[in-house]
């Protein structure tokens, strides 16, 4: 008798834990838009801003996933270049957990990072 109750309890917990761990885990399915790039750059990470053909504006983190030349260096920072900004891209991101692999937010915090990008003519 004392196993049953020692089970019921255990399964109360985890009934209690499990939607608050559901809820930490954001998505990963990557989404795909196309729109126009309107910034970017960084200091430790580079970032991309895309306004999609909806209006909406999405920030993404590159994680090494946008071009090597499509930054300049501006004093201490990287900033994404002139001739880049208002060119259409088709872009594919999900939202992951940080996981350290972005200064700024926190190890467990969810960022938007580009899964792939690529300049349409």
């Amino acid at each position: 008798m004392k196993i049953v109750a020692c089970l019921l309890a255990a399964g109360i917990a985890l009934t209690a834990v499990l939607p608050s761990i559901a809820a930490a885990t954001p998505s990963t399915k990557p989404t795909e838009v196309t729109g126009v790039l309107t910034g970017g750059g960084g200091i430790d990470d580079m970032s991309i801003v895309i306004r999609t053909d909806s209006g909406r504006r999405i920030d993404v983190y590159c994680v090494q996933m946008c071009g090597t030349d499509w930054f300049v260096e501006i004093g201490d920072a990287m900033k994404l270049k002139k001739a880049l900004v208002g060119r259409r891209v088709s872009l594919r991101y999900a939202t992951e957990i940080n996981n350290d692999r972005v200064a700024g937010p926190g190890r467990n915090e969810a960022i938007d990072v580009v899964k792939s990008v690529r300049l349409l003519r």
